[in-house]
């Protein structure tokens, strides 16, 4: 089996060269390239008939030009065929949906959170309550809630409860917080 020929290193330079003559090359890989052809005779020659033959036929060749309307006419068409298929319209749409989503989801997160804090001082109160109410043959509790401490006791759940709930509604909607902060 035939192997395929290993490229010198002058044929990897020849797609570099007319990149080179076209304009096409980094400055980090033309400067690379012009030091190749200062040490090579044989890409320099190579170099100087391709710049040779693009100018002959940059010369030769008519010059194509747009007409001094076509931008015009360009954007006229993109801008008629984006209203035939509604794009503008639908995007509209859907950007008036997105903003009336939000302030939605802004209104009602805020009156939840406060709603939540309000059933969360509420349950407070409950517990605190049936917290009373516990049987009398339980002694640490029975010993906890006698005497004056008593209420200090009960306040002290209650608050704990009570900012629990409020941390836990006001986790839960984040939209809101920043609100809350502005007041």
């Amino acid at each position: 089996m035939n192997a395929p020929l290993k490229p010198s290193a002058c044929e990897q330079h020849e797609h570099g060269i007319a990149d080179l003559v076209d304009g096409l090359l980094s400055e980090t890989d033309a400067h690379r390239l012009r030091m190749h052809l200062a040490a090579c005779a044989g890409c320099r020659a190579w170099h100087a008939e391709y710049a040779a033959t693009n100018e002959a036929l940059g010369s030769a060749l008519p010059q194509s030009a747009l007409s001094p309307g076509f931008d015009a006419a360009l954007k006229s068409r993109v801008q008629a065929l984006q209203a035939a298929n509604g794009r503008d319209a639908r995007r509209a749409a859907a950007d008036s949906e997105h903003d009336a989503l939000l302030a939605n989801l802004r209104r009602y997160t805020g009156r939840n959170a406060v709603l939540g804090a309000l059933a969360g001082a509420l349950t407070a109160c409950v517990l605190m309550f049936l917290l009373q109410r516990v049987p009398q043959h339980d002694s640490v509790v029975q010993s906890a809630l006698q005497g004056t401490d008593k209420a200090l006791v009960l306040g002290g759940i209650g608050a704990v409860i009570a900012l629990g709930v409020i941390a836990w509604s006001l986790s839960r909607s984040a939209i809101v917080t920043p609100r809350f902060a502005r007041w």
